[in-house]
């Protein structure tokens, strides 16, 4: 456009500089810098930076479609502003799940075009497009207006003085025209919002004439006087007011921040606790505090029967409960939220009563909210299955639907068959698994408990020992060939498993009973 304009003709090198920056940035572009890296060690440095996970652009614009036509209210109005979270949870395609990112959820899109049509729906877009189309017409029309009508009395040549008005109103309109055309493949983030509807307001105001100064004096109203007075002072205190809540928001970020750096532990959640009073309404904090809380409850349940405290237990479990419920109240839409609260009731089920009928209710609700997700299908399968299990195998079968390699969901389906006593089918489903995974523990571990079960002791000792082999801290397993060993009677192998059971699980009474029970 300057060239076209021949703005800089006059000052041809101040164009050097803009057009080496484009050079480069072409040759990144199309050059794979990662390999001319690899050739060079200080490059090989620099372009090993990470990547901004983001959104692809298909997805983004296939979730805001699926939104606006998603119902009459989401087609006039959209979901709401800032509900893009909700969007990408119920709106996502079958594809997501084959991604490497399939466990994320994304509260943005890659574009924020397609954000508008998600979260404001057909009418908020129009409006959007209704906007823009008028305000680059409308600067094109002054710009024209303003070249044809050169002021009489500038000494400029005419052809110069067209060119500085084109310098002047140009630059504004390009920067308008490529934050625009940015919106089509990147999200708006605040930087980008405001230089938008900053540059937006300042060509507004460029379109006006110079006008002579004007002045005014309160002194004849002095009850104007008053009510600007009050005016200052009440914008005064909200300004205060908004670098308070700010300042507290953002000391909460990073107290939360530095506590997801640290081990599982009371100091983490000393941590987690107090950013959730400096911003008790954010929901992802009270989330991940009944977590904590969760963890303190079970690893307090792991100890000896003696030695717990059941009032300790009673009350962190409330603690969590009691997150839970806080982070559904405040995050109701969220998926995360919902989760949660399954998953205290579910691991919390053997000491609480009721538990197990609110996890499957907290279970279904996540799946209303993230209906393509197959975790939650397999974790509402597993509570299914202790006292309905025809209804956790349509479970299982919808998470495998979703997601074809999902192992859980598929040792799952096999490990039902055991519930309803028909070991030899659950043998042959899990055989199936082994030959498909051979290296996975979890499939050779629950084969080898099969195998054992099915008093077939030398092929669950083969899987087991697989098992410790890939995974030699891996406690359930040897705890299991433990057994093996001993009831094949190779009474010095089973001491040694036990013994490493012990060691990984100190305290624990039945591996102490069965390894004094071995050493008489």
């Amino acid at each position: 456009m300057a060239l076209w304009k021949r703005m800089f003709r006059a000052r041809v090198g101040k164009l050097m500089v803009p057009m080496l920056l484009m050079i480069i940035a072409g040759i990144f572009l199309i050059a794979n810098v990662s390999e001319l890296g690899s050739e060079f060690k200080q490059i090989s440095e620099l372009t090993r930076l990470p990547q901004e996970r983001v959104l692809n652009q298909g997805e983004s614009w296939g979730i805001g479609l699926r939104t606006a036509i998603g119902g009459v209210k989401n087609g006039f109005i959209g979901t709401g502003v800032g509900t893009y979270f909700h969007d990408f949870s119920k709106f996502k395609s079958l594809k997501w799940n084959s991604s490497e990112l399939w466990q994320m959820r994304f509260d943005r899109p890659g574009n924020y075009i397609s954000e508008i049509l998600g979260t404001m729906g057909f009418l908020g877009l129009i409006s959007y497009i209704v906007l823009v189309g008028m305000f680059l017409l409308i600067s094109w029309m002054f710009l024209a207006l303003n070249r044809r009508e050169t002021p009489k009395e500038s000494k400029l040549p005419t052809g110069q003085a067209k060119r500085e008005t084109d310098a002047k109103q140009l630059p504004l309109l390009m920067a308008f025209i490529a934050l625009v055309v940015g919106q089509f493949v990147y999200y708006q983030n605040t930087v980008l919002a405001f230089a938008f509807w900053l540059i937006l307001a300042i060509s507004v105001v460029s379109w006006e004439k110079p006008i002579i100064e004007k002045k005014f004096s309160l002194q004849k109203f002095p009850e104007m006087s008053l009510i600007a007075t009050a005016i200052l002072i009440v914008i005064g205190l909200g300004i205060l007011g908004t670098y308070y809540f700010g300042y507290q928001y953002y000391r909460a970020d990073a107290i939360y921040a530095k506590s997801q750096k640290m081990a599982l532990g009371p100091e983490r959640t000393a941590l987690i606790e107090k950013a959730v009073k400096m911003n008790p309404n954010f929901a992802q904090y009270q989330a991940i505090l009944a977590r904590a809380y969760l963890d303190a409850a079970l690893t307090e349940m792991r100890k000896p029967v003696a030695e717990q405290d059941s009032l300790a237990l009673q009350a962190t479990v409330a603690k969590a409960i009691d997150s839970a419920k806080k982070a559904t109240e405040r995050g109701p839409g969220q998926v995360t939220t919902w989760e949660t609260l399954g998953m205290i009731y579910r691991d919390i089920r053997l000491v609480a009563s009721g538990a197990m009928e609110w996890a499957i209710k907290s279970f279904e609700k996540a799946i209303t909210l993230e209906p393509t997700n197959p975790v939650l299908y397999t974790e509402l399968g597993k509570l299914l299955s202790i006292n309905e299990p025809e209804k956790a195998k349509e479970k299982f079968a919808k998470a495998a639907e979703l997601k074809a390699d999902y192992l859980d969901a598929r040792i799952q389906s096999a490990l039902i068959y055991e519930r309803e006593n028909n070991t030899e089918e659950a043998i042959r489903s899990m055989e199936d698994l082994s030959l498909e995974y051979p290296f996975n523990p979890e499939v050779l571990f629950q084969l080898g408990r099969l195998y054992f079960n099915a008093k077939r002791i030398d092929d669950a000792i083969g899987q087991l020992e697989k098992v410790v082999n890939f995974m030699p801290n891996h406690s359930n397993a040897l705890y299991s060939l433990g057994i093996a060993y001993k009831e094949k009677g190779e009474k010095e192998k089973a001491i040694k498993a036990f013994e490493k059971v012990l060691e990984l699980n100190p305290g624990n009474e039945d591996v102490q009973a069965k390894l004094d029970e071995l050493k008489k």
